[in-house]
This record gives C-alpha cells, sequence and structure tokens, in this order.
C-alpha cells in the first residue's frame, strides 16, 4: 500500500494545523494507509524533513495553486531526496485519472519507487468546486452573487487558476462570481464586493478560496465584514477535498511499478 505524505504550507493560526490535519486523517481512513502532513513553511515537521525520513510513496500538494511552492519547492526537495533510495532517477510523475475512487486492491503490491511519485497539485478541479459551492450555500442558500477570495500569488498561472474556479463556480451556481486576492495585486476583497454591489446584487457572500484558518482567512473575513458582506467557512476538510486529494493518490498509486511477486500473483 503506497504510503503519502500531504504538503501543506502550514499557518502560525491555532486552528490551522488541526484542519489540515483532518484532511490527512479522513484519506487515512478512505484508504487504510499511512498519511501524513509535512508543513513547507511554518509547522512541525518540515515537508523537507518529513520526506527524507518517511520516505514516501507518494506526495500530495495539499495547495489550491500553482506558485513557489508548487514549482520549486516541493520538486527540489523531493530531488533531493532521490539519491537515498536505491536506482534513483531523481525525477517525479506527474499524473491524473479522471474519477475518484478508492484505492484498487490490485496495487497493493506495487514496487516503491525510486522518488516519491508528485500528484498535480488541488487547482480547480471538479471536486473543489462543489465544495466551495456547498460552503458558500451553507451561509447563503440562494446566492446572488459571490467573491471568491483567494490568499494572493503573482504567478500568472496561479492567477488563471483562480479565475477559472471562479468562473466554474458561476456556472455551477448560476450567478456571478467576481475574484478577490487578501494580498499582493489586487483586486481586493472591499473592491470586488464593491463592485458587485454597483451592479446591483442586493446582497454579495464572500467566499474563502483557502484551506484552513489563517491569516488570510482573517483578512478575508474582516475585509468582507467592513462592506456588509457574509463570509462562508474555509474548505476545510470538506468531502470534496477529502475526495479529491482520494483521487491524486489512487492516480499516483496505478504510475508505481508492480512489484513482480504481485505481477506473478
Amino acid at each position: 500500500m503506497p504510503s503519502v505524505v500531504l504538503a501543506a504550507h502550514g499557518t502560525r493560526d491555532p486552528a490551522g494545523a488541526p484542519a489540515v490535519l483532518a484532511i490527512a486523517a479522513a484519506v487515512r481512513e478512505r484508504l487504510s494507509t499511512r498519511v501524513e502532513v509535512g508543513w513547507l513553511s511554518t509547522g512541525e515537521p518540515t515537508f523537507a524533513e518529513l520526506v527524507t525520513r518517511a520516505r514516501p510513496d507518494v506526495v500530495v500538494p495539499l495547495l489550491l495553486g500553482t506558485g513557489h511552492h508548487v514549482l520549486v519547492d516541493i520538486p527540489r526537495i523531493v530531488a533531493g531526496t532521490a539519491g537515498d533510495r536505491p536506482d534513483a532517477t531523481g525525477r517525479s510523475a506527474t499524473i491524473d485519472v479522471p474519477a475518484a475512487t478508492d484505492l484498487p486492491a490490485g496495487l497493493l503490491g506495487a514496487s516503491r519507487p525510486t522518488a516519491p511519485v508528485v500528484t498535480p497539485h488541488l487547482g480547480p478541479a471538479r471536486e473543489i468546486v462543489i465544495a466551495l459551492a456547498e460552503r458558500v450555500r451553507a451561509v447563503d442558500p440562494e446566492p446572488v452573487a459571490v467573491v471568491l477570495a483567494a490568499a494572493g500569488t503573482s504567478h500568472p498561472v496561479g492567477r488563471s487558476e483562480t479565475r477559472q474556479a471562479a468562473d466554474l463556480l458561476s456556472q455551477f451556481l448560476g450567478v456571478p462570481v467576481r475574484v478577490a486576492y487578501a494580498s499582493g495585486a489586487g483586486p481586493d476583497v472591499t473592491e470586488a464586493v464593491r463592485t458587485l454591489q454597483a451592479s446591483g446584487a442586493r446582497r454579495v457572500s464572500v467566499l474563502p478560496y483557502v484551506l484552513a484558518p489563517g491569516v488570510f482567512a482573517e483578512r478575508i473575513r474582516t475585509a468582507a465584514e467592513s462592506v456588509g458582506a457574509v463570509t462562508a467557512g474555509v474548505l476545510a476538510a470538506h468531502p470534496g477535498v477529502v475526495d479529491l486529494v482520494v483521487r491524486r493518490v489512487c492516480a499516483a498509486a496505478a504510475a508505481i511499478p508492480r512489484s513482480p511477486q504481485a505481477r506473478a500473483a
């Protein structure tokens, strides 16, 4: 059974780490395998320490958008652990599958890869879009207009992914969805809310595009309150998030070569 490390950003908010650990616990229960969390910015164990010690088969970037962690930090750290494995190539695979399923029994005999298989990050996948819709409907059962508020990134692909998530959410809900950012280049939350209000929206819901409580979630909530908008909860361990992580792990497991014993069985 492949072992898994989830690469999470980290936060100093006391509620942040438990929210991420709850995702890991739910995935562990679904797949009956070792699932641990390594922190990229704040928290212990660090991702680098955990990957070196635990030697996982699969790494899932528990991140919503493309940025420095996805493009640089995770590949660099994973490549640095490959030399500790027999016949290491230092390469990692990026793969995906079209449906969410639990780990097939035939993969139990998979051999250990020479380096962890790194899956795609979470991104604007259909499971995330459905989870976002359920989060906003929990505070506004019939939303009129929504601001999807991300933490913020300067990377063009990351910003494009946030816009894609907003477009997909708008199609799913049938209401306008504007993008805002809690840091960096705007628009910021207050600007996005006021734009929707000026266009005639009688109420606006602000939806944090973040996984866990922390400084960005709090900044989003404060900004929303300042302009009279209601704020939905963070994604956290929503079943859709868990489903997507399970799907990522299953796809990665399918890419791991099976051992000769398993092939003979």
